[in-house]
C-alpha cells in the first residue's frame, strides 16, 4: 500500500496468491477485496486499524469464475461479483462469479469450495470489467467484453443478463464510466472501475445504512 500524501510505501499484503489483479472497497472503506487471478479466488483484508502496517488478510472465497479480473460489490456490500476473464489462463472468459461476503473462510481453513454461492453465465468474452449503474432503483451491472465487441447488462439482483449493447464500429471495450451532464453540459462522473463517485457516493453508503 502506498501513501498518496508522500508517495511511500506503508505495508506490504501477502494474498496468498502470484497474481493479484484488482481492488474493490466497501463503503466504509475497512475491507479490501483483492481477486487473485492464478488460483481462481478473493482475498478479503481487514483495513479497520488505524496502521496500515496492521491491515491483514482475514478472509478467503472461492471466485466462482477463472481467473478472476474485475471485482464489484452489490449497493450494500453484501454481494461481490468477481468477473471471470480467463487471466493466466484460457484469456477466453464468460462466467462471472457471486460471493456472500459473509461466508469467507479464514486463511489457513479456505480449501476452495463452500465460499461462493454461485456462478452466471454471460457469454461476455474476455470480459474484464463491472461497472455498478448510479441508479439503485436498477440496480445493474455493466460488463465489458474487449472480445466479443459489447457490453452485457446484469440485474444484480436476480443475477441474469438483461441486455446486450453491440460495441460501435466492433470497437473492443475494457471499462467505461457512468457521467451525468446537466443543462449546461457540466459533467459529474458517478461510477466507474474504481466504484462510486461524487454524489453517487452518498447513495451507496445510504444503502449500506439501509434508507
Amino acid at each position: 500500500m502506498v501513501s498518496l500524501e508522500d508517495w511511500k510505501v506503508k505495508a506490504r499484503i501477502n494474498t496468498h496468491d502470484g497474481s493479484p489483479i484488482w481492488v474493490a472497497f466497501t463503503g466504509d472503506g475497512k475491507t479490501a477485496y483483492v481477486s487473485d487471478g492464478h488460483e481462481s479466488k478473493v482475498a478479503k483484508i481487514d483495513m479497520s486499524a488505524e496502521n496500515p502496517a496492521l491491515w491483514r488478510v482475514t478472509g478467503m472465497a472461492n471466485a466462482g469464475a477463472i481467473g478472476p479480473y474485475g471485482l464489484t460489490l452489490n449497493w450494500d456490500d453484501t454481494m461481490l461479483f468477481a468477473v471471470g476473464k480467463g487471466e493466466a489462463s484460457h484469456n477466453q472468459g464468460k462466467t462471472v462469479g457471486y460471493i456472500d461476503t459473509r461466508m469467507f473462510a479464514e486463511p489457513d481453513m479456505y480449501r476452495g469450495w463452500g465460499t461462493v454461492l454461485g456462478q452466471l453465465v454471460t457469454d461476455c468474452l474476455r470480459q474484464d470489467h463491472a461497472i455498478v449503474h448510479p441508479d439503485p432503483a436498477k440496480n445493474e451491472m455493466w460488463l465489458s467484453c474487449n472480445s466479443s465487441f459489447e457490453n452485457v447488462v446484469v440485474d444484480m439482483g436476480a443475477i441474469e443478463v438483461t441486455d446486450r449493447i453491440p460495441q460501435p464500429n466492433a470497437g473492443s471495450s475494457h471499462n467505461g464510466a457512468f457521467v451525468a451532464y446537466d443543462a449546461e453540459w457540466k459533467g459529474e462522473l458517478l461510477s466507474d472501475t474504481n466504484g462510486f463517485h461524487g454524489s453517487a457516493v452518498i447513495t451507496k453508503l445510504q444503502a449500506i445504512a439501509g434508507k
